[in-house]
């Protein structure tokens, strides 16, 4: 059995068994470093360069070319917890489609993750993923043109959330914050308690080496922390590291003394055994893939369910088609008949036309007509100046008082400047300035608390030697109505 995970800047293969016990034995790891840019977290850029890197790959290594498991780790995978109803399989698809109905895809699939299940409530604990169906399949196709045969796809966070949930390791209880580096991304995933409670993916601008590497990583994890700390009000105990060598990880530590926290590499667990061809830190979003869960994500699965129900749509419509010609046949006996009855009212059909066609009949009915084509015109020209008036009344507007709700978000460590306001998007441009760059977070949770915005978002965050103060642009979409 084969696990590939594709990253930024590599892609690896586990070749390992699963034995009865349900222990994990890796024979051998395979990898290779691909060029940046074919493929951003989990997004192909270069699908002719990702496929050449792939072919190269599997050349190099002689990989087998069936019962591949991919593994990608991507912000398009959207993920959430939830509490489902223990039923049918079949019957969760409306309940998961509706926690996402505000994620606007346009051809969404999901899948879920089982974690715990109560058998007296009939009520799960879930992972559930939603992920749009081309996205899957671009992958499918990339591999289909190498010939290579795909039999299952997730993400590595899923992964990382089973080898949490299903191991035996004391190392995992209380608040764990993991940081894993791939390339220049570094993915946060915080633990309450054994039990998975929150994720984001950040770039880091400095290369590993870099002098301000650690800088970064350090100021990355104290604003993780803060936000986790006011949602929560509790500490994190332990921070692992994946991705990073022992080099880079010794200064971290030393980096980290102050925050009381336990620091370590991604542990081992029991349940995994490498045999001297890497480890946890080195390989979880691929190990992932062996440890068996009550019910595991699937989304290659998840899109040919979505096909087939296009196949079976399909039959239904031929069937429907064998329906709507029986009934035309039935249509075209009763027509005959109808025929035959419409001969005998010809005759008085006649005469009534007579009088309908009578001069001054014909005119009395031009102008009936005339009143009411004039009556219509001005009932539409009414019902369009309350559209415009609605319509109007639902754009936000930006003026003093949406002003002034912005600016009290402004405290002693942190300072707005609105840059700029786009009528036609709705979208508030803020220059906000901090002491510190883990003040970032707490911006957007006040900036969010004024229920005035729809969406806020913000891209890192520039460092002016000049004043001594962190740079952010914070792009916040107004809400219909807001300002009148």
């Amino acid at each position: 059995m084969i696990s590939v995970y594709i990253g930024n800047d590599e892609i690896y293969a586990i070749d390992a068994s699963v034995k009865k016990s349900g222990i994990v034995s890796v024979n051998r790891v395979y990898s290779m470093k691909i060029d940046v840019g074919s493929i951003i977290n989990g997004v192909i850029v270069n699908e002719d360069a990702l496929k050449f890197e792939i072919r190269k790959f599997w050349k190099e290594n002689s990989l087998p070319k069936k019962d591949i498991n991919l593994v990608i780790n991507s912000k398009q995978i959207l993920m959430k917890n939830m509490t489902l109803p223990n039923i049918n399989p079949k019957k969760l698809g409306n309940l998961i489609s509706m926690e996402f109905a505000d994620s606007e895809k346009s051809n969404p699939i999901y899948d879920y993750m089982v974690l715990n299940v109560d058998s007296k409530k009939k009520k799960m604990d879930t992972i559930v993923v939603d992920v749009e169906m081309e996205f899957v399949e671009k992958y499918k196709s990339i591999f289909n043109d190498l010939d290579i045969k795909i039999s299952s796809f997730t993400s590595g966070l899923t992964n990382i959330i089973k080898i949490f949930n299903n191991s035996k390791n004391s190392s995992f209880d209380g608040n764990c914050l993991i940081q894993i580096l791939d390339g220049n991304n570094l993915v946060s995933i915080i633990f309450s308690d054994g039990v998975y409670s929150y994720s984001q993916s950040v770039r880091i601008f400095s290369e590993p080496n870099d002098p301000g590497f650690v800088g970064e990583v350090v100021n990355n994890i104290s604003s993780t922390m803060q936000f986790y700390m006011s949602t929560s009000k509790a500490d994190i105990s332990k921070i692992f590291f994946g991705g990073i060598n022992k080099g880079i990880f010794s200064e971290l530590k030393n980096a980290l003394t102050l925050y009381n926290a336990e620091v370590d590499f991604i542990p081992e667990i029991e349940e995994v055994n490498f045999n001297n061809n890497g480890d946890m830190s080195q390989y979880a979003y691929g190990i992932g893939t062996f440890i068996k869960g009550k019910k595991d994500i699937n989304l290659l699965k998840s899109v040919g369910e979505v096909e087939k129900g296009k196949e079976i749509a399909g039959i239904i419509t031929v069937k429907n088609l064998v329906i709507l010609g029986i009934l035309l046949i039935v249509m075209v006996i009763s027509s005959v008949a109808l025929i035959v009855r419409n001969l005998i009212l010809t005759k008085s059909i006649d005469e009534v036309s007579k009088i309908l066609n009578n001069a001054n009949n014909q005119e009395m009915l031009a102008k009936i007509n005339a009143i009411q084509s004039d009556a219509q015109g001005l009932e539409n020209k009414i019902n369009d100046i309350e559209k415009t008036k609605s319509a109007i009344l639902t754009y936000p507007i930006y003026n003093s008082k949406v002003r002034d709700i912005i600016l009290s978000c402004q405290d002693s460590v942190t300072s707005l400047n609105i840059i700029s306001f786009d009528a036609k998007s709705g979208i508030i441009r803020i220059e906000a300035r901090c002491v510190g760059a883990n003040y970032t977070h707490s911006l957007v949770d006040k900036l969010n608390a004024t229920g005035i915005f729809t969406n806020i978002e913000y891209n890192g965050y520039n460092y002016d030697t000049s004043s001594n103060v962190y740079k952010v642009n914070v792009d916040c979409t107004l809400k219909e109505s807001i300002g009148f």
